[in-house]
């Protein structure tokens, strides 16, 4: 498959693969990389996915208390390490906060990119990724 796009936590240590890829725009929040000779796409959510969560938490004016999740970075990190579909309860809970924040700016942003490479595999504009990101 030519095609690939992945989303990935921006954490301290940089994947290797990520070496053959050059930045093609970003937020506060978002990194999208190109793959200089393939049409792999990375999307990296900086710096993890925790405060990706509590920004657009903040955005919103939810207060993640009342799901049941702590509003600590630490402690919440340890909840959505362990949060699966096996663990029925969290999962729902999860999944229903997260609806709740799919309308904040850096949500619609990544679910822009991702709908828009889907949709445009092997036709990707450039400049069109760039104003989903920037806009």
């Amino acid at each position: 498959m030519l095609y690939r796009y992945l989303s990935h936590d921006k954490d301290k240590m940089e994947i290797p693969y990520l070496q053959e890829f050059d930045l093609i725009s970003s937020t506060d929040s978002l990194y999208l990389y190109k793959h200089r000779t393939k049409h792999h796409y990375i999307i990296q959510i900086s710096p993890a996915i925790e405060k990706f969560f509590l920004k657009a938490a903040e955005e919103k004016g939810i207060n993640i208390t009342t799901f049941g999740f702590p509003i600590g970075l630490k402690e919440l990190t340890k909840i959505t390490k362990q949060i699966s579909d096996k663990d029925e309860a969290n999962f729902k809970t999860f999944r229903q906060l997260f609806k709740e924040l799919s309308d904040a700016s850096e949500f619609v942003k990544l679910a822009n990119l991702i709908q828009y490479l889907g949709d445009n595999m092997y036709k990707v504009d450039i400049d069109e990724l760039k104003r989903l990101i920037e806009e």
